[in-house]
């Protein structure tokens, strides 16, 4: 950006070349009055607070829509922008309530804050006429009270400018204007996805948090900073705390990485925190019944049975399975609890169902399993490819970022085979066939091969075996590829022309790409398109996977994985193992351990007689649940560490209280691979402990010492362990995380990777040739089921079906199904059904929508009234080594059958 010089009250200031007088001010420290300005908004000019005066300008002007030139001499407070500004702040006090002793916003209003620093009183022009009142509205997290609108837009525009949703506007005119939505119905019934974005935006008190009214005022509260325990995005969220409990959530504009916005999860699903389910006390089985019991008895319990164990059938009959919504801390210490007491690398995590086939295929390709770019860089790319992913419902705020950059400009594809939102949006929707995503990745880049739009010079210095890959795209059949995936050979070219020619171009994948059998080669298929154009290394680029925990990537890079310690070090190479055997001062196994699905298998066949889960439910996100619930009858000790009475639990022998991640200091990494704090805001219920104070005692009480004071300490470990975390300490990220690979004290984190080499030396093309392996439909069973995220609800529910807003929103499981087999089978909107499959059968609503395909059905996976993976498979690709850990259940490409009750 180009330099200038402008004066503002007599001083000189260097100002960016674009920016606007506001701006520029603000940069400096200048106060001018705004109430319509948003930082997160376009300038909009409408409260006309924010005038000044300009050297040459035949009138005032509005200084946060009028843009700086070089020489600008520009004022802001003389006495006739003070008298104009007064006038106009007088006018909109004219019909405002001036009732703010007892005003919720009190506080943290910035019309109060504006009429105190003018010295406004608001009784010039007072109209006698009243306006509206809190209008009714069920719903149980917005309130909306009439007469404190001032009619300054930021609502509506926040709305329909950065959500896009839409559901509200302005209805009337002068005086009688106020915020609608469509016919006056609630905020439930519109396409309101209660948000809270115009929340955040209101300057008064016309919108608030209604679970945090009447609890206290803002300047009441205690801020605490912590990051969302959420999706994997990381969102920086300020808890206000007054009296030991949660007030309600804020987000500060203009912090990494979402800028203040979150979605209706991040800001209002925290009733769960103090829901009368949380488990208080350990609990023990005795004479089959869970009872309450000491933590020492538990310890004790547990401790005796796995020593036990390990003597009769040996250290890897135990597996342990962590969990991508614990700590970094809580996962590193979980896999030294495996490695170092139990002595086995039978250790696996939640994540790991869904992106597993990332870790491996991206670290083959690449050198790091892991998004190469940064959130913030969407808007500096030209092209963007959403591949399989539903992200403005499973990752909302990267799907603003989106939104936004398609708006200025950026060109977007996306490939689903649901009609998602950003559809809407998109230049080009490819709806391939379920399960035939490698055919569509290779036909796209067969034709960039054969049109020559490859970057030779980037392929021919950075990445090998280009000869392998073009011999083996040779063997596609252009004219067969539609035939295999539904997508017409011409716009298969148009996609490939456009991706290949863009400057800068960003791949985003999800679930959809990897929670198939072909899961390391559809991943390894998208690498192969983001290296055969150059589209690496450099900002607004990259392959970027979006997983689906807070901290799913942090596990996996904390060694909750069962090849790996922490940072990716393989647990066979000798070296490694050396490094960490001086470090733990034990001996550690040599062998690759078992991933969950194989934890189960042997479970099921009687070879795992101990299995320890530490805050996850198997039961209810492991695929064909019924094999699952025989695996957990045949376990001789089932330990479950959570916080409320999971389905896993209730099969437990021993059962220990966690805290939640509002309860406990720590770190997540999101999955742009920023380390961000955790910090404790509330006390865990009754005598429920965080995750890494149950690890420590239990391993002390089995003999291994683990003295750690606080999580900081376990970190200080982790950085000396972990080469590319040795950068990173508590201090550094007291405010803003930072992106590994972070080496030494002076790195200042990576934005992106690969900008001068790969880590492998050079990147490399995979040959992507393993058959998709669908269940066949049949007559018995016609339909393709799939199952995925929805906005409201997260992982297997237990959080958010204790939450108010997303339980009104979406209070029940249901079923998609298309409007023309709807009519086949005489199915209604809203009737119950029944859907099955080979392995088993649930009943559920109806919900006919075009968002399906015909003969496809798709199900939510969040709740316990129909938990859909009674229905999935576990694995149907039996050419999958035995060692190769990313081979994935079919939770996308299940044979089913449909039918009304």
């Amino acid at each position: 950006m180009k330099s200038i010089k402008i004066t503002i009250n007599n001083k000189t200031y260097e100002a960016g070349e674009g920016k606007t007088i506001l701006e520029v001010a603000r940069e400096n420290g200048i106060w001018i009055p705004t109430l319509c300005h948003d930082n997160r908004l376009e300038p909009y000019g409408g409260c006309r607070l924010c005038l000044v005066e300009v050297k040459g300008a035949r009138q005032l002007q509005v200084s946060c829509i009028t843009k700086v030139n070089e020489g600008m001499e520009v004022c802001t407070e003389s006495e006739n922008i003070q008298k104009t500004r007064k006038g106009v702040l007088e006018y909109i006090l004219s019909d405002h309530p001036l009732d703010c002793m007892t005003c919720e916003a009190t506080g943290c209003c910035e019309l109060q804050d504006v009429a105190y620093a003018m010295g406004i009183k608001g009784e010039a022009y007072r109209s006698d006429e009243k306006r509206g009142g809190v209008i009714p509205d069920r719903n149980e997290l917005i309130s909306r009270e009439t007469p404190k609108c001032i009619r300054c837009g930021r609502c509506v525009r926040i709305c329909g400018e950065i959500q896009q949703d839409h559901a509200i506007e302005f209805g009337g005119r002068g005086f009688k204007m106020w915020v609608a939505t469509p016919f006056g119905e609630s905020l439930l019934d519109g396409p309101c996805v209660l948000c809270g974005q115009c929340v955040s935006t209101c300057p008064t008190g016309a919108l608030l948090d209604k679970k945090a009214m009447n609890k206290g005022r803002s300047f009441q509260t205690k801020k605490v900073r912590t990051t969302c325990g959420y999706c994997s995005i990381g969102c920086q969220v300020d808890f206000h705390t007054i009296h030991e409990g949660i007030n309600k959530i804020t987000s500060e504009v203009g912090i990494v990485p979402n800028n203040g916005n979150l979605c209706t999860k991040g800001r209002y699903a925290y009733d769960f925190i103090y829901h009368q389910d949380r488990l208080e006390v350990p609990m023990v089985r005795s004479n089959g019944n869970l009872e309450k019991s000491s933590w020492e008895n538990a310890y004790e319990v547990i401790s005796s049975k796995i020593l036990e164990i390990k003597s009769k059938h040996g250290n890897d009959s135990i597996a342990l399975i962590g969990s991508g919504r614990c700590t970094n801390e809580e996962n590193y210490l979980f896999q030294k609890f495996a490695r170092a007491v139990i002595g086995t690398n039978n250790i696996d995590q939640s994540e790991a169902e869904c992106h597993s086939p990332t870790i491996i295929g991206l670290k083959e390709s690449l050198g790091f399993g892991t998004m190469t770019n940064s959130i913030a860089e969407i808007l500096k790319s030209d092209v963007i490819f959403v591949f399989g992913a539903n992200i403005t419902e499973a990752h909302p705020i990267i799907g603003l970022e989106i939104k936004k950059a398609v708006r200025k400009g950026s060109t977007l594809i996306v490939a689903d085979t649901r009609n998602i939102w950003l559809k809407k949006i998109a230049k080009i929707y490819l709806n391939p066939k379920p399960g035939s995503d490698i055919y569509l990745i290779n036909a796209i880049i067969n034709v960039i091969i054969k049109e020559k739009l490859y970057d030779e010079k980037f392929i021919k210095g950075k990445v090998k075996n280009f000869e392998n890959l073009i011999k083996s795209m040779f063997t596609i059949e252009e004219k067969k590829v539609k035939d295999l995936t539904g997508i017409s050979e011409n716009t298969i070219k148009e996609v490939a022309r456009i991706y290949a020619n863009a400057k800068n171009a960003m791949i985003f994948y999800g679930s959809g790409i990897t929670q198939h059998s072909t899961g390391i080669d559809n991943v390894q298929g998208l690498a192969n398109l983001t290296l055969l154009t150059g589209n690496i290394g450099k900002e607004g680029t990259g392959i970027n996977p979006l997983l689906g925990q807070n901290n799913g990537f942090g596990a996996f890079t904390m060694g909750a994985t069962p090849n790996f310690y922490t940072d990716f070090q393989p647990v066979t190479d000798s070296k490694m193992r050396s490094k960490f055997e001086k470090y733990y001062k034990t001996s550690l196994p040599k062998n690759g351990g078992l991933t969950i699905r194989e934890m189960m298998n042997k479970a099921y066949d009687g070879e795992i007689k101990a299995l320890f889960v530490m805050g996850t439910d198997v039961l209810m996100s492991e695929p064909d649940t019924k094999r699952v619930k025989k695996a957990f009858k045949n376990l001789d000790l089932l330990v479950a560490q959570d916080i409320f009475m999971s389905n896993t639990a209730q099969y437990a022998d021993v059962l220990l209280p966690a805290a939640c991640f509002a309860e406990k200091d720590g770190t997540f990494t999101n999955l742009e691979r920023r380390v961000q704090r955790v910090r404790k805001t509330s006390l865990p219920p009754g005598k429920a402990k965080a995750d890494w104070k149950i690890i420590s005692e239990l391993a002390n009480q089995m003999g291994y010492p683990m003295n750690y004071q606080s999580p900081e300490a376990i970190w200080e470990e982790i950085r000396i362990v972990s080469p590319n975390f040795a950068g990173i300490n508590y201090q550094r990220i007291e405010t803003i995380g930072i992106q590994w690979p972070c080496p030494d004290m002076k790195h200042q984190g990576t934005k992106f990777l690969y900008e001068k080499e790969f880590s492998n030396g050079k990147a490399t093309f995979s040959l992507t040739e393993r058959e998709p392996c669908l269940e066949k439909t049949s007559t018995q069973f016609p339909f393709i089921l799939s199952t995925g995220r929805i906005l409201y609800h997260f992982n297997t529910g237990s959080m958010t079906l204790r939450a108010n807003g997303s339980t009104q929103k979406q209070p029940y499981a249901f079923v998609e199904i298309s409007p023309d087999d709807a009519d086949v089978t005489g199915i209604q909107d809203g009737d119950m059904v029944r859907v099955s499959t080979k392995r088993g059968e649930i009943t559920l609503y109806a919900k006919i929508t075009s968002r399906v395909m015909s003969k496809q059905i798709w199900i939510p996976f969040h709740f316990l009234s129909a938990p859909v993976n009674l229905l999935t498979k576990a694995s149907m690709n039996t050419t999958v080594p035995k060692d190769d850990f990313g081979f994935m259940p079919a939770y996308k490409t299940c044979a089913a059958k449909i039918e009304k009750l």
